[in-house]
């Protein structure tokens, strides 16, 4: 069994979760701010409407977080999810090559970067709980 042949690393797990949470974060600011920009910028919204419609982005973004800061492994699924679903988003639009970079750069690799730290923050916390009831 794979799980038993690593040993518990407590820095480790603090520094995978974190790291998984501050990808998370970032993006969800940095999308969040793309939306209401996008709204002000060109459907021509004043701030106050475009806020009042960015609260759906904020609801979501704090969910994200929320299940992110207690259930690793189904934020890793919701990542990973999201990043195959903007890959075939792309397909079907027939992105150019441009929206290719951007996407890829900023919402692909580090929703999979993200989803990869939280899978391995979690089996860590696996193998420090087997270690924790084997040592007692």
């Amino acid at each position: 069994m794979e799980v038993m042949t690593r040993t518990c690393n407590p820095d480790r797990l603090i520094v995978q979760r974190w790291i998984g949470r501050l990808f998370v974060a970032l993006g969800a600011i940095f999308w969040a701010s793309m939306v209401l920009g996008a709204q002000i910028g060109y459907l021509d919204k004043t701030l106050p409407e475009a806020a009042r419609q960015e609260w759906i982005t904020l609801v979501l973004i704090v969910v994200i977080l929320a299940v992110a800061w207690f259930y690793e492994l189904v934020a890793a699924i919701v990542l990973f999810a999201g990043a195959a679903a903007t890959v075939v988003w792309g397909i079907i639009a027939g992105w150019e090559i441009g929206v290719w970079f951007l996407m890829g750069s900023l919402f692909i690799a580090p929703a999979i970067i993200a989803g990869l730290l939280f899978v391995s923050a979690s089996q860590m916390q696996k193998v420090c709980v087997l270690e924790q009831k084997a040592s007692s």
